[in-house]
């Protein structure tokens, strides 16, 4: 069916979805120099290799009158995952501006915390058997509008201190935000759950469930 385009069209397939794996993939934690250098240089092939495909796939454009609507498929599977890399970076950078301009309150909520500063219960407050406290406070009266509901989550497992900050609370348990990690700490232990995570700097990450 695709005869005519058919390197064009398995190639724009294979290379936006490798294009997209590196705009999804998120470390869990700081990658070492050596890390860092070999993903990059992988990163860069790929991406040097996406932009030749796509400048492939446009010269199908050239066989319309041959082939029809098919010249059309290989640039418009590239589309797609420009639309798709669009919406995870501007999603990315709301992320990153909204922790920015947040980031030296939530600090300091944190050192209230570490320091035994207590606010009002907002939900849960248990001790479980596990070895792990978790309690749900309102910060409302002195923080208000920081988290979403004004809610932040406190757990200490193991006398490691794990607080998180709520970007956005759904149905079914569904949540995201932004989770403080003592030293020592594993943000995976967090939840039971399995999380996405997200290194941003030390002691910080971006989880969501």
């Amino acid at each position: 069916m695709f005869d005519e385009i058919k390197w064009r069209f398995r190639f724009s397939i294979i290379f936006s979805l490798l294009i997209l794996f590196i705009f999804i993939f998120e470390p869990t934690d700081s990658p070492n120099l050596g890390d860092s250098v070999l993903l990059g240089f992988l990163f860069l092939i790929i991406i040097v290799l996406y932009l030749i495909v796509l400048i492939a796939s446009l010269t199908c454009l050239l066989k319309f009158k041959k082939i029809g609507w098919k010249s059309f498929i290989p640039i418009c599977i590239n589309a797609v995952s420009i639309l798709i890399m669009v919406f995870i970076i501007i999603g990315e950078f709301k992320q990153n501006l909204k922790f920015s301009k947040n980031k030296k309150i939530y600090n300091k909520i944190v050192t209230e915390i570490l320091n035994n500063k207590e606010f009002p219960v907002d939900g849960i407050c248990v001790d479980r058997s596990d070895n792990r406290n978790i309690c749900s406070v309102n910060i409302s009266n002195e923080y208000p509008n920081i988290t979403t509901e004004n809610r932040i989550t406190i757990q200490k497992i193991e006398n490691k201190t794990y607080i998180l900050f709520y970007n956005f609370i759904g149905f079914k348990d569904n949540y995201s935000g932004f989770l403080y990690v003592a030293d020592g700490g594993d943000p995976k232990r967090y939840d039971d759950a399995k999380l996405k995570i997200k290194f941003i700097e030390k002691n910080w990450y971006y989880i969501s469930y």
